[in-house]
């Protein structure tokens, strides 16, 4: 239990900072864990084993080993194409954040940088797999449905590849690029100086010096969180689940320029 009768701040700020979290909330946090995170695993196995089955059907002549493997592995445990394995996946490592935060604030957050920049490397190195083992992109065979249909409907075949943010259009100037990057920098310096400085908060009944997700009514706004954030992961905003990286685009550009004669030009269409 929460005790904070004291008169005094001091001893109120240690009795605090001694018994942040309840064990109930701790086996909240802990038992979803690993329940999700078999499910989780187990689903991505499942997956791999499905990508590598229908790959021996379509590509009898190469086998699914090596570059490939990693490849398809990458674009299993990444992309958005399974929305039950995303949304297990997703709530697993909510709860592995969650279950930190509880026990060290300051080191849940550090995990979640941690564990957000490893998966948006595993994709920029899925994408560098690609491009160091084909020459041109009518040669690259992808290895995700959704990778496939961008392929089949764009440079390979005499389409046109779309960048879907401000980073991807290569040809935007510079100027704006940067002053962009500049101004979303800073609003995450904002943010994360906000998120550090206290581990405490207030109650919504008025109560000071709540340990963030340390109360039950943190707890149940944490879940509603996940429950929005998957939302976001398959919904409209992400085209229903596509990659906000977008791997397609990148490794489309990058074979088109390879070891080819090949000229990129900016077209405003509007």
């Amino acid at each position: 239990m929460f005790v904070l009768c004291s008169s005094r701040t001091t001893q109120r700020r240690i009795v605090v900072q001694k018994s942040k979290i309840t064990i109930p909330l701790l086996f909240l946090s802990f038992t979803p864990l690993q329940v999700l995170g078999v499910i989780a695993f187990v689903l991505w196995v499942v997956r791999v084993g499905q990508l590598k089955q229908k790959w021996g059907e379509i590509y009898p002549d190469i086998p699914f080993t090596g570059n490939l493997r990693i490849r398809g592995m990458i674009s299993v445990g990444t992309e958005c194409e399974h929305p039950g394995y995303v949304m297990t996946n997703f709530a697993a490592i909510s709860f592995i954040f969650l279950g930190v935060l509880q026990l060290d604030y300051e080191l849940g957050l550090m995990l979640q940088l941690f564990v957000y920049f490893l998966t948006a490397f595993a994709q920029a190195f899925g994408v560098l797999l690609g491009y160091w083992s084909y020459d041109k992109v009518t040669d690259f065979i992808p290895t995700s449905s959704s990778m496939a249909h961008a392929i089949k409907n764009g440079a390979a075949h005499g389409g046109k590849i779309k960048p879907s943010s401000v980073y991807e259009d290569i040809g935007r100037n510079f100027k704006i690029v940067f002053m962009i990057f500049l101004t979303q920098l800073l609003m995450m310096i904002l943010v994360g100086i906000d998120l550090t400085a206290n581990d405490t908060n207030k109650c919504l009944d008025g109560t000071n010096d709540c340990p963030i997700v340390g109360t039950l009514g943190s707890y149940c706004f944490y879940c509603v969180g996940i429950f929005m954030a998957w939302v976001a992961m398959l919904g409209p905003r992400t085209k229903f689940g596509q990659s906000e990286q977008n791997p397609a685009y990148w490794v489309q550009l990058l074979l088109v320029t390879k070891n080819e004669g090949t000229k990129l030009t900016w077209y405003d269409g509007k």
